[in-house]
């Protein structure tokens, strides 16, 4: 096993920010890339696993994408704080208008939470790659990782376990086929980054229209809560309105037609939800 001391940086708000992420450890314990490699690594969250990968192949060329952006954040600090040069990091889901030099020889993904954003993920990591290329995914037993691999595995056409620690699994697969092999496990729409789910909704006499993406905090229905909130704002004409954790945008949307005189400003931390509010 390679030792090396990477500095992490982190924070609230970032996925196990107090102690090392066993999940992204495994992927850097066990993805090893040949020279001259290109490496994506999605859902990068602290950026340990890309920061290793590229700590280890200093002729290697690492892109970690996250949809979050404090994880965004604390990777871009990691990677200044271990004086890398050969890592960019971008605040995007998967490969949604990422500026790919061209096909990747592997793909390095940390479990996201929720069976549409991991098939986006599987999806994003099988195209980007080369024929020959791998992918690496690796999460816990209780995210889902189990059911995961197996997805991996119909996409892919193969798959193998590669690591397992303390109730987290790695598993890596092979691309050796242009198209995925069994198409049905991504019979999904949402899997096109420009495709949303659109819906009307009635909310505090209000009609508005949402645009909305998987992932997002309610992406196909209006919950209580944000019906509860718009019921009870009390907004003047002329106000000001900060919207925090905007989400889809609809309490953004209902604030700015009461307020046609003043301002509002809509604020999330995730990517899909600023694509979504800003539709």
């Amino acid at each position: 096993m390679r030792q090396r001391t990477v500095k992490v940086v982190s924070k609230p708000g970032v996925f196990s920010w107090e102690a090392p992420d066993p999940a992204l450890t495994l992927l850097a314990e066990h993805v090893e890339v040949a020279p001259h490699a290109t490496v994506l690594n999605l859902n990068a969250g602290t950026g340990l696993a890309g920061a290793f990968v590229a700590m280890t192949a200093t002729d290697a060329s690492v892109i970690m994408t996250d949809r979050n952006l404090v994880n965004v954040e604390a990777a871009r600090r990691t990677v200044a704080a271990n004086h890398l040069k050969n890592v960019k990091v971008y605040f995007t889901n998967g490969l949604c208008d990422l500026p790919l030099p061209g096909p990747v020889d592997y793909t390095v993904i940390r479990l996201p939470k929720g069976r549409l954003p991991v098939l986006q993920l599987l999806w994003d990591g099988f195209h980007a790659l080369k024929i020959g290329g791998s992918c690496f995914l690796a999460g816990a037993n209780r995210e889902g990782i189990k059911p995961a691999i197996e997805w991996m595995r119909q996409i892919f056409g193969n798959g193998e376990i590669t690591g397992y620690r303390g109730g987290h699994r790695i598993a890596r697969s092979e691309k050796r086929t242009s198209s995925t092999v069994d198409s049905q496990v991504l019979d999904a729409g949402w899997l096109d980054h420009q495709e949303f789910l659109q819906m009307p909704v009635e909310i505090a006499g209000h009609s508005v229209f949402v645009c909305s993406r998987p992932g997002v905090f309610a992406w196909n229905r209006l919950d209580e809560g944000t019906r509860l909130l718009v019921e009870h704002m009390r907004i003047e004409p002329e106000d000001t309105v900060l919207d925090l954790g905007c989400g889809t945008g609809i309490v953004g949307v209902v604030s700015a037609r009461i307020a046609t005189r003043g301002k509002v400003v809509l604020v999330d931390t995730d990517a899909e939800a600023i694509r979504s509010a800003t539709r």
